[in-house]
């Protein structure tokens, strides 16, 4: 290893790689190790140690330096870059001691460390010899407020616009910063219209806009026809598609599954039960109430799963939702059927589709059905799908009527003397939204549906489904409602499309009110 005289650096690495290589040699000796080490053993040991040394090289050794800004350590260098000016950083806030009698009584000649930060400041700035750089948070993260930078730099913005101006005569400040954007995939680091903000990164560049304010649709045009095969339809993959549309297209004809993965193990130990764990919990204790089961028999197992949580918490939530489960099942239990039939398979044609499946939840009195929760519109389709195949098959000895239980309502569907009809209406629906997103979703098209066959304001139903609010979770931020709408589709088509659908459900229930 032979240094080249005319560049220091270049003998400080090799006297590095020297000393590095006899560490080697005195640990090969202290451990007795005479066995052949491979060429890339060797590069691995030296590339950890080599890399272990370089960070406690001395202080402005070669290279970029980096350090706290301190006393006496104010040299000249070209280029002196300031990190972290924020307000609440820089100057430095010393907290005092109870016991610290100089910060309750201060007086001339006691240290101060804001009085130091500045100097300090000002030494920094007096040691550029070519460029002086400052970097400060100047927005928040949340909702994109300003946030002012440290008082030394508002300092320096002051006396740089009292002193200097652009050729035409604007703000100087404006000039000399560069206000970035929070994220490194902003369209301003792409887009070109600032000189400052630049990325090469190409992984981080978005997609490309096909007209300014408007991002490329998904299905500008429709998808091929699905194969025939597509037209042999189950009524549970009927159900599903009608509970969301936009899910199904996605996840069944393109593959696309937008959901979160595994959820990760909490990091802090639950308090409280979320609406998915609640209606679980109360699902559960509804099924051990109709089992003529003692409720109070089941915590001892619901504790087991870790649903729960821990100590008298638990048991609080416990009985809260025990208490919500009686009170439905008083509602439920004298109308539940006392005996269910056997599931009814069938078969049935229309014209090019084929609807098969089997039928469960029949008694001689109909269809019986009940939810735990409020109605929402996915689960009132599924209700009237299954309603329709009873109709249509006419079974010996059932009544074709349905009823279905809700927490805030008890729906009673009445026979329908069109029900193939309607059904060949609800499965061209189906094909048709397997080629393209049909604009039908369960909370807004039935809050809309709701709202049109009552007489009532159409506008703030749907808005109050579709953008959420502080009671109701907002259903426009839906993963697949927000992949394939660049805005909201509410328009004439969905519409039409609600009416459609729920008008002869209306017609059809004793009552007739949705």
């Amino acid at each position: 290893f032979l240094a080249s005289f005319n560049n220091s650096s270049d003998e400080s690495e090799l006297i590095l790689i020297r000393k590095t290589l006899d560490s080697l040699v005195e640990t090969v000796e202290l451990a007795e190790f005479e066995q052949t080490m491979s060429i890339d053993l060797l590069k691995e040991w030296l590339r950890g140690h080599l890399d272990e040394t370089q960070t406690q090289t001395r202080f402005m050794g070669h290279g970029v330096t980096f350090c706290g800004m301190v006393p006496m350590r104010s040299i000249p260098f070209k280029v002196v870059c300031l990190i972290g000016m924020n307000d609440d950083s820089y100057p430095r806030r010393q907290p005092s001691l109870g016991f610290d009698l100089l910060a309750s009584d201060f007086r001339k000649g006691d240290r101060s460390r804001r009085d130091d930060d500045r100097y300090l400041f000002l030494e920094s700035l007096l040691s550029a010899q070519s460029h002086f750089y400052i970097s400060y948070v100047g927005a928040s993260i949340y909702d994109n407020s300003a946030i002012p930078p440290s008082v030394l730099v508002s300092d320096v913005r002051d006396v740089l616009r009292q002193s200097f101006e652009t050729v035409d005569s604007a703000d100087i400040w404006q000039q000399i910063s560069t206000q970035h954007p929070l994220q490194a995939f902003s369209e301003r680091y792409f887009d070109g219209s600032s000189d400052k903000l630049f990325n090469y990164t190409s992984d981080q560049c978005p997609p490309s806009r096909t007209q300014e304010g408007d991002t490329p649709l998904w299905f500008e045009q429709a998808l091929p026809e699905a194969e025939d095969s597509w037209k042999q339809v189950s009524i549970t993959q009927l159900s599903k598609f009608f509970r969301h549309p936009a899910r199904y297209l996605c996840q069944e004809r393109l593959g696309l599954w937008l959901e979160i993965g595994e959820d990760q193990l909490e990091t802090r130990e639950p308090f409280t039960l979320d609406g998915l764990q609640a209606w679980q919990l109360r699902e559960q204790l509804l099924h051990y109430r109709l089992q003529d089961k003692d409720l109070s028999e089941a915590l001892p197992l619901i504790q087991a799963t870790g649903v729960l949580p821990q100590g008298s918490v638990g048991n609080y939530e416990f009985n809260d939702q025990l208490d919500k489960v009686e009170a439905f099942s008083e509602k439920l239990l004298p109308e539940y059927p006392e005996q269910f039939l056997e599931p009814l398979s069938f078969e049935l044609k229309f014209g090019e589709f084929t609807l098969k499946g089997q039928l469960d939840g029949l008694s001689n009195d109909g269809l019986f059905s009940y939810r735990m929760g409020k109605a929402k519109g996915g689960e009132f389709l599924v209700i009237w799908l299954r309603h329709l195949v009873l109709n249509c098959l006419q079974a010996e000895g059932v009544v074709c009527e349905s009823r279905w239980i809700t927490e805030d309502n008890d729906y009673h569907f009445q026979t329908v003397d069109n029900a193939k009809s309607l059904l060949e209406d609800l499965l061209i629906y189906y094909w048709q939204g397997l080629q393209q997103p049909l604009p039908l979703f369960p909370n807004t098209s039935f809050a809309y549906a709701q709202a049109s066959l009552k007489g009532n304001k159409t506008d703030s139903a749907i808005d109050s489904a579709w953008n959420g609010n502080m009671y109701v979770t907002a259903e426009k931020e839906d993963l697949y409602y927000q992949q394939l709408y660049s805005s909201p589709p509410l328009d004439e088509q969905f519409k039409e499309l609600a009416l459609a659908i729920y008008e002869p459900i209306q017609a059809h229930l004793a009552g007739g009110k949705l």
